[in-house]
């Protein structure tokens, strides 16, 4: 166990020898780029196991470790197991020695592990920092009036440009130094920005040594940046050369901007850095997310008020782009009118572009002229922004990048959607992650984890990753019978009708008041914010003196983490707080409540997609290319959704809990969860399960010839309002 800091369980012992051979730490001169996916259950501790091996191949073929999270918690985990690696180690050199320790005088690796020590320079330590984007560590941001709104890229070409016009001042201000040492201090506008002024005069040295010796996350950071008039975004960019480990959100190494500029803050190529993918049940999603665009309503709009401020130009030679962003709204009514059912609506290709032709009498090349003059337009925007300090955001420039995509369409891979009713717009949707996925096989290796990332093959094949992909599914090493999971046949999220959602709910909240005078650690989690709107009145009402933690749409990291302290440290002698959330938000995933901080986990209903014509696409798509449409796009999505929530409970071989899923259908999507059972009164049964260390399903007639006799009502179908899907 050279780098684990732990002492193994036989478990992970076990797993971290697999890891290991699966990586190649006993063959560091390999010329094969190893590709790992790993399944292994919440409470493994599989971040340190996964973040050990890594770093040990690593420090034997003088690679960089890149550890990808999808939240800020799960970045404070790798963190925590860094620290304790770091504890261990006093230096890189002498971690590989002791590496190398281990190996015969006479093998062939001790000539082909890279000396660290020739390199001369960075610190002693093993250690790395946490990055996030501008949006979270731009301190300028949150001092500037309309900053707000601005996303990463936005805030990037801001801040390029505010650096320059500080160094300029930086310049003339030690020349008037030198000059002129009475001369009044620079003009304000020749500052750029203060924070990075403060940079500039730091002590980078020391900051690196501080942060190698502390091994601070991304908040902490801050918290020391600020009094001190430092920028915490550009101190980690001077800094992270040094760095054996950088833990980041995914779009730092799948958007291609930011990676290379990552990689140039690093002073590595793709090739050097071994990559880490935390949560990758995720990543499918976020990829498919990369191939998507949209324009709305609202968006046009701006557009036109944009081209009212620069005066109204014309394009396509008398056309002004106020009529041609009219036209293009007009389009995009007529379009939506034709196709939307519900919230969105498949568009046959062409079907849009005939209207805006038809409404602007004009054909498709001129109408791509028209597109580019756009362009063009939207970088005059951008650049008269940022000469005044401005957010360098372009609705022209927005609306000429979607109409790019659109008439670009993939038709292999995207589709495109009318959305609705409030805004209403258009969408292009990706369906395919592969593309996106083709990364990974540039990097020097890369293990993908997750405690649901089965059915591992359906994982593989839904990025193209390789087939020599070593997959790697650990057993549970926590005892099934101390996490239970109830299921109520009666009740279902499956609705048919108002009446009937309103019977369902009553029935959800009936449950919740038996739970409450137990006094243990609640979480509830609904199946999306507008189903916590619903029922929050409903349990405040059934509850009385119940204190209702809420995971509210918008929240920042900050106001979470406040909830969640609260939460998981009630003062001493008051009622436990419950908290109420969604499934598949941040609290539901990769968050840890270790012993008593959570006790029991409900879920109000199966997490299943919603039924829309981009879920229809993408359940054909993944028919077509695999044969396996519907376990791939709805019953794996809806299982890994139920893993994930209950997957809260149980940290550690001595922690217990209790899961109860109010939905019928989960009696029919068993796997994945090892001990499943019907159950009528499931208060009294969570009762009985924390009455008795020992406890084990009760005696009596079969599970299954019990379930039967209760009234389950809808035909025996999981395909959720199927109506909707045949509309």
């Amino acid at each position: 166990m050279p780098l684990f800091p732990y002492e193994p369980r036989l478990h992970q012992a076990e797993l971290l020898l697999q890891l290991r051979q699966a990586l190649g730490c006993e063959s560091p001169t390999s010329a094969h780029a190893p590709l790992v996916l790993l399944s292994a259950a919440t409470g493994s501790g599989k971040t340190a196991l996964v973040l050990s091996a890594a770093l040990e191949l690593a420090l034997l073929r003088g690679l960089r470790v890149l550890y990808l999270t999808r939240t800020k918690a799960q970045q404070q985990q790798v963190l925590k197991e860094l620290r304790a690696i770091a504890a261990q180690h006093e230096s890189p050199v002498a971690a590989q020695a002791a590496l190398l320790s281990s190996l015969a005088p006479d093998d062939p690796r001790r000539t082909a592990v890279p000396a660290l020590a020739s390199a001369g320079r960075g610190p002693k330590q093993i250690w790395g920092l946490t990055l996030q984007g501008r949006t979270s560590t731009c301190l300028l941001r949150f001092e500037r009036q309309g900053w707000s709104v601005g996303d990463g890229e936005d805030l990037s070409h801001l801040c390029a440009n505010l650096r320059a016009r500080t160094q300029v001042g930086h310049q003339a201000e030690g020349d008037r130094e030198v000059q002129q040492p009475a001369a009044s201090p620079p003009r304000a506008e020749e500052e750029g920005c203060r924070f990075y002024r403060g940079l500039l005069a730091a002590d980078i040295d020391a900051w690196r040594s501080s942060l190698a010796t502390r091994l601070p996350t991304t908040e902490d950071l801050i918290g020391w940046c600020v009094p001190l008039g430092v920028c915490p975004h550009e101190l980690v960019k001077r800094v992270a050369n040094d760095c054996q480990v950088l833990v980041a959100p995914y779009l730092f190494l799948t958007h291609p901007g930011i990676r290379r500029r990552l990689l140039d803050w690093w002073g590595v190529d793709l090739g050097s850095v071994l990559v880490i993918v935390d949560e990758a049940h995720n990543l499918p999603d976020h990829l498919r997310s990369l191939g998507s665009a949209e324009l709305t309503v609202p968006g046009l709009e701006r557009a036109a008020v944009e081209a009212a401020a620069l005066g109204d130009p014309q394009v396509l030679g008398s056309l002004r782009v106020s009529d041609l962003c009219a036209a293009i709204g007009q389009a995009v009514d007529e379009t939506v009118c034709d196709f939307l059912v519900d919230e969105d609506g498949l568009v046959p290709a062409g079907a849009f572009e005939a209207a805006a032709l038809g409404r602007l009498q004009t054909t498709s090349p001129r109408l791509g002229l028209a597109v580019k003059e756009l362009h063009s337009l939207g970088d005059i925007v951008r650049h008269r922004q940022l000469s005044q300090g401005q957010l360098p955001r372009s609705s022209l420039g927005r609306l000429a990048g979607f109409l790019d995509d659109w008439i670009g369409l993939d038709e292999e891979r995207q589709v495109r959607l009318v959305i609705g009713p409030t805004p209403q717009g258009l969408r292009v949707a990706c369906l395919d992650p592969r593309p996106a996925a083709a990364v990974f096989s540039h990097c020097a290796g890369s293990v993908h984890l997750s405690g649901t990332l089965e059915p591992l093959e359906e994982y593989r094949r839904a990025l193209g990753l390789p087939s020599h992909s070593v997959l790697l599914a650990a057993p549970t090493p926590h005892d099934p019978l101390r996490r239970p999971v109830f299921y109520t046949p009666r009740l279902t999220s499956r609705h048919a009708s108002p009446p009937e959602e309103a019977r369902m709910r009553t029935g959800m909240v009936e449950v919740l008041a038996a739970l409450a005078p137990l006094n243990r650690s609640v979480a509830v989690f609904a199946m999306s914010h507008a189903a916590v709107s619903a029922v929050e009145p409903a349990i405040v009402r059934a509850c009385p003196g119940l204190r209702l933690l809420v995971e509210r749409p918008g929240l920042s990291q900050e106001q979470l983490m406040d909830l969640v302290e609260e939460f998981r440290h009630p003062d001493h002698g008051s009622p436990r707080p419950w908290f109420l959330g969604v499934v598949g938000g941040r609290l539901s995933e990769g968050m840890d409540f270790p012993a008593e901080q959570l006790e029991v986990v409900v879920l109000l209903g199966l997490p299943f997609p919603r039924p829309s014509a981009y879920q229809r696409a993408y359940e054909h798509y993944c028919e077509s290319q695999f044969g396996s449409g519907w376990a791939d796009a709805v019953e794996t999505p809806t299982i890994r959704r139920v893993q994930q929530a209950i997957g809260r409970l149980i940290r550690s071989p001595t922690d217990r809990g209790v899961a109860i899923v109010l939905d019928y259908r989960l009696g029919r999507l068993h796997h994945g969860l090892p001990l499943l059972l019907p159950e009528a009164d499931v208060a009294k049964r969570v009762r009985e399960f924390f009455a008795d260390p020992e406890w084990s399903p009760r005696q009596g007639p079969s599970l299954q010839q019990e379930e039967r006799t209760f009234p389950i009502g809808p035909p025996p179908d999981l395909r959720p309002a199927d109506h909707l899907l045949q509309r």
